[in-house]
């Protein structure tokens, strides 16, 4: 056989292979799409607005199960905001899908919120409020399999947005993880505050729950305001308890904390080595407050709560 005719009979075979390789890759197992859109108008009062129709899909995968899972989380957002001015609204709407072929939907929500987004890190949907001026954008972080809501928090990292709230997880363990959310007034939703104690405006609302909603716990800080002062979180971060055996070993990066002093520990009332550190002023100085956990929950009894400052378990 000539040099010549080799040559395109393994070319044919190269490309046949191409094109049975494509033939398999190009196998669809799930297809959606959307529209995305942005408007500038102006109003009767020369106003100028941006309106944003932002169609999203994220997929998800689960490596925790012993199958390999996977969940899109099909959304879509509406903005509004004024072009010169401060300020914003919106909604969004999603839908949690799952399966083989993402045949399944799992749950779906509507609510008022600016942005939507998925932390891999721990299977959470997370959506988020802005608001106008001197608020605080507003977060819930839902479970992503059960859409149940584990709690609502503010990000107080201010220069390096976390925008997941604090956790504590148990390293080579099924245990799952525990978060802790602080919410103050300033928040542009979930304010959910009970009446403050006589003498005192109602400061902070403290929650500690798991992401399978089996625990959940909420704390509300009042504090003593000054005449013609507001109240403001000016610091909140988790740090190693000194007082629990073996807290060094703890790491501590941004938000989460990783006990490795209970390194494969399954019993839920093991969980401990940290505290929530809040600084708050409300005209009469810098006020720091220092909450254990202990026993798997934020511990009152062993907390350092300094004068002019109440908190109670609601």
């Amino acid at each position: 056989m000539k040099k010549s005719n080799k040559l395109i009979i393994v070319l044919l075979l190269i490309l046949t292979g191409a094109v049975a390789f494509a033939a398999v890759a190009a196998e669809i197992i799930y297809q959606t799409s959307g529209l995305s859109e942005l408007k500038l108008t102006r109003s009767e009062d020369d106003m100028r607005w941006v309106s944003t129709t932002l169609q999203n899909y994220e997929l998800y995968r689960d490596f925790e199960s012993e199958m390999d899972s996977l969940y899109l989380v099909e959304s879509r957002v509406n903005r509004q905001s004024p072009l010169d001015a401060e300020g914003i609204t919106g909604t969004a709407q999603w839908t949690v899908r799952s399966g083989a072929r993402l045949e399944n939907s799992l749950w779906n929500r509507s609510e008022q919120a600016t942005r939507l987004f998925v932390d891999h890190s721990w299977g959470l949907v997370i959506s988020s409020l802005g608001g106008c001026c001197a608020q605080i954008d507003g977060y819930r972080a839902f479970n992503i399999k059960t859409g149940k809501l584990i709690l609502s928090y503010n990000d107080f990292s201010y220069d390096d947005a976390m925008e997941i709230p604090y956790v504590l997880s148990v390293p080579n363990s099924p245990l799952e993880p525990r978060f802790i959310g602080v919410i103050s007034g300033d928040s542009t939703r979930d304010l959910d505050f009970v009446d403050p104690v006589a003498g005192t405006n109602a400061a902070a609302l403290i929650k500690y729950a798991s992401r399978d909603s089996a625990i959940f716990q909420k704390l509300q800080m009042d504090i003593l305001v000054a005449p013609g002062w507001g109240i403001s979180v000016l610091d909140a971060k988790l740090e190693k308890d000194p007082a629990v055996l073996d807290s060094g070993k703890i790491e501590i990066s941004r938000s989460v904390a990783t006990l490795w002093n209970i390194d494969k520990q399954t019993d839920p009332m093991k969980i401990e080595g940290v505290r929530l550190v809040l600084v708050v002023n409300a005209g009469n100085g810098d006020k720091t407050i220092k909450i254990p956990v202990r026993k798997d929950r934020l511990s009152l009894e062993a907390a350092e709560i300094p004068e002019g400052v109440h908190i109670r378990v609601l």
